[in-house]
C-alpha cells in the first residue's frame, strides 16, 4: 500500500510538473495530492485498512510543504486555481480530523494545531504578496499584515460563540490553548521588531496617533497574548508566569515608547535616527512624560490591589525618570520643553505619594504574587 501511494503520488506530480506552468502546476498539485490522500483514507473503512488512516498524518504535512514553495517563489496562493484548491484541500484536511474523531483520536489536537498554524500562514501570506503588489514592502500595512491576520485568526477561536461548534467544541487548546505558543512567539517577535524599525508609509489613510494601522495592530496583539497567557498561566509553574508576564510588560512599554516616537517622527518632524533623537529635548521631554505617566499608572494599581511587584516596577521606573531628569533633561536647551518635564516629575512625585502608598509585603498577607 505504502509503494503503491508513493508511485501514484510521485507519478501524477511528474505528470503535472510535465504539463503545466510554475504557477498553475503548485495548485493543481496540491489539489491531486490532497484529493488522493483523502480518498485512500476514506477507502480505509471498507477495506478496513487500519493503516490507511495515517493518511491524515500524511495529509496535515502536505499544505504545508505547498505553501513553503509558494513563499520561497513568491507566488500568490489565493489567486487563479488557488482561489478553488485551497479551499478544496483545507475542507479535505477538515473532513479527515472529523473522521478521525471517531475512528482513532490518538494526536488530534497536534493536527488540529498543525492545520490552524498552515491556515494563519496561509491569509498572512495572501495578505503580504496582495499590499506589496499595491503599496510596496515600505508600507506599514505591510508590515503590519504580519501580526493583524494571526491575531484575529487567534481571536476568532476565544469568541463563545466559536465553542458551541465542531472543532473548538472538542479541541478547544488546538485553537487557543498551549498549541497557540507558536502564534505567540511569532506575535511577540513581530511586536519587538516592528517597533524597533523605521516606520513605514501610512498611506493610503492619513496618520493618526494610536488611530494608525500599526499602533491598532499593536494594540490587539498585545491584547490577545495578556488574554491568552492569562488562561494558560493557570497551569503553568509561577516562576514561568511571572517571566512571561515580564516579558509581556517590556513588550507594552516599547510600545508604548515606540507609538510616542512615531507620532513625533511624523508631526515635528524628528529623522528616525538614535542619535537625532536622543539629541532632541522635545523628544526627551515628552519621553520623561510618557515614563511618569506610565509610573504613575503601575503605583496607583499596585496600591489599589495590594500587588506588591507592581508597585515596585512602577517605583523603579520613577526613580529612572528622576535620574534621567537631572542627567539628561537639565543638560539640553529648551526652557518651555524642561518646565514642563519639570512640572511633569513633580506632579507624578505628589501623585504617587497621595494616592498610591506602598502596599504591605507578602509576609503580612497581601497578594504580592503576579495574578494568573
Amino acid at each position: 500500500a505504502i509503494v503503491g501511494l508513493a508511485v501514484w503520488l510521485i507519478s501524477g506530480l511528474a505528470e503535472i510538473d510535465a504539463r503545466y506552468a510554475a504557477g498553475p502546476q503548485m495548485h493543481i498539485g496540491l489539489l491531486f495530492v490532497a484529493l488522493s490522500l483523502a480518498a485512500g483514507a476514506l477507502a480505509s473503512l471498507p477495506l478496513r485498512w487500519r493503516a490507511w488512516q495515517n493518511c491524515v498524518e500524511l495529509m496535515s504535512v502536505v499544505p504545508g510543504l505547498f505553501l513553503l514553495t509558494l513563499i520561497e517563489r513568491e507566488l500568490q496562493p489565493l489567486s487563479g486555481l488557488g482561489l478553488l484548491t485551497w479551499p478544496i484541500s483545507l475542507a479535505a484536511y477538515g473532513a479527515l480530523l472529523h473522521w478521525r474523531e471517531r475512528s482513532d483520536p490518538a494526536r488530534l489536537p497536534l493536527l488540529h494545531a498543525i492545520g490552524f498554524w498552515t491556515l494563519i500562514a496561509l491569509l498572512t501570506h495572501a495578505a503580504q504578496i496582495a499590499i506589496e503588489a499595491r503599496l510596496g514592502q515600505a508600507s506599514a500595512w505591510w508590515l503590519s499584515s504580519l501580526a493583524a491576520i494571526p491575531t484575529v485568526l487567534a481571536a476568532v477561536a476565544f469568541l463563545p460563540a466559536a465553542n458551541r461548534s465542531w472543532p473548538l467544541s472538542m479541541h478547544a487548546p488546538s485553537y487557543r490553548g498551549a498549541w497557540l505558543l507558536p502564534v505567540a512567539l511569532w506575535l511577540s517577535g513581530w511586536l519587538l521588531v516592528s517597533n524597533l524599525v523605521r516606520p513605514g508609509a501610512y498611506a493610503p489613510t492619513p496618520y493618526l496617533p494610536v488611530l494608525n494601522v500599526q499602533d491598532l495592530v499593536n494594540v490587539g496583539t498585545l491584547w490577545l497574548l495578556v488574554g491568552w497567557w492569562a488562561q494558560v498561566s493557570a497551569r503553568t509553574p509561577n516562576r514561568v508566569t511571572r517571566a512571561v508576564g515580564t516579558g509581556l510588560g517590556a513588550l507594552a512599554f516599547l510600545f508604548l515608547n515606540a507609538a510616542l516616537l512615531r507620532a513625533l517622527h511624523v508631526y515635528l518632524p524628528v529623522a528616525w535616527d538614535f542619535e537625532v533623537m536622543l539629541d532632541s529635548f522635545s523628544v526627551q521631554a515628552s519621553l520623561t512624560l510618557l515614563w511618569v505617566t506610565t509610573a504613575l499608572a503601575l503605583m496607583v494599581t499596585g496600591s489599589r490591589r495590594g500587588t506588591r511587584w507592581l508597585w515596585l516596577v512602577g517605583a523603579g521606573l520613577m526613580g529612572v525618570v528622576v535620574l534621567k531628569l537631572f542627567a539628561v533633561d537639565t543638560a539640553a536647551s529648551g526652557t518651555l520643553a524642561r518646565i514642563a518635564a519639570f512640572f511633569g516629575v513633580a506632579i507624578g512625585l505628589f501623585v504617587a505619594g497621595y494616592f498610591a502608598p506602598r502596599p504591605p509585603s507578602e509576609r503580612n498577607g497581601s497578594g504580592g504574587g503576579m495574578p494568573g
